[in-house]
């Protein structure tokens, strides 16, 4: 996301490693008043394991997880089916109340940007519930593509996507 971000092919880190570990110049804009939250605390991505044999795909969490991910991001709407299972609807409760605690906590939130549908899909399950916090009354909601899906490869999208976030 960093190099389609800022257009620039050299930078070899995340954007969540450029905000923590403040490693950027002022063409990057000024990333101290940035922070990310993902929905999920382990990534969604299965490539992100390919270097671990120790990582079992079969795993009934692990595979609820990854099958919600799959289906969430392509119907936003399927997060509400009724007829998930046991082991998906915990998993949607749990990452539900993981991300509204964890979004609660964050100090002068002015703008979240939802990438994808999956970020979407919890905030819609989380809204009421931050709808209760003054502070969060007043912050702006962008929604976007997510950068993974090879979505932002166009200007007009990450021009876009910039304008939105200065």
């Amino acid at each position: 996301m960093s190099r389609i971000l800022f257009n620039d092919i050299n930078i070899n880190l995340s954007l969540g490693e450029l905000i923590t570990r403040k490693k950027y110049e002022k063409k990057y804009y000024n990333l101290e008043n940035f922070g990310i939250i993902n929905i999920s605390r382990i990534p969604l991505q299965k490539s992100a394991y390919k270097n671990n044999p120790n990582i079992d795909f079969e795993d009934v969490k692990l595979k609820s997880l990854f099958e919600l991910k799959k289906s969430i991001s392509s119907n936003i709407q399927s997060i509400n089916t009724k007829n998930h299972s046991i082991e998906k609807k915990k998993i949607i409760e749990q990452l539900s109340i993981d991300f509204l605690e964890r979004i609660e906590k964050a100090n002068n939130i002015k703008k979240v940007v939802l990438c994808g549908n999956f970020a979407q899909a919890f905030y819609n399950q989380i809204k009421e519930d931050l709808s209760k916090n003054k502070v969060f009354n007043q912050v702006q909601i962008i929604n976007t593509l997510h950068p993974s899906r090879k979505q932002w490869v166009n200007s007009f999208s990450i021009n876009n996507m910039l304008d939105k976030l200065k």
